[in-house]
C-alpha cells in the first residue's frame, strides 16, 4: 500500500478496528519503505505491507467470503486513510 510518509501506522490500524470485519481475525504491518530521494518512490509517500488473515470459526470460508471481506478492507482503507494500491 501506498500512503502518505506522515501517515501512522496507528491510522491504518484504527481503519481496520472501525471496519470491524467479522472475518477479518488479525493484520501485521511487516514492511515499511520510504526513498527520501524520490527515485523509487516520491519523497512524500511510504509503501506499507500487511498480511491480513481472514477466519470463521465455524466453517471453512469459501474463496468468493474471503475475497468480498478483502475487498471491504481495501475499500475502507482507500476511503479513510488515502491508501493507494500499488
Amino acid at each position: 500500500m501506498e500512503v502518505a510518509a506522515t501517515l501512522p501506522n496507528a491510522e491504518i490500524e484504527n481503519v481496520l478496528l472501525k471496519l470491524a470485519e467479522p472475518l477479518l481475525v488479525s493484520y501485521e504491518c511487516f514492511d515499511v519503505f520510504n526513498d527520501p530521494s524520490g527515485v523509487k518512490l516520491p519523497a512524500d509517500r511510504k509503501s506499507v505491507a500487511y498480511r491480513f488473515q481472514y477466519r470463521a470459526a465455524d466453517r471453512t470460508l469459501k474463496a468468493e467470503e474471503v475475497d468480498a471481506a478483502h475487498q471491504k478492507v481495501l475499500e475502507a482503507l482507500t476511503s479513510k486513510a488515502g491508501v493507494k494500491f500499488r
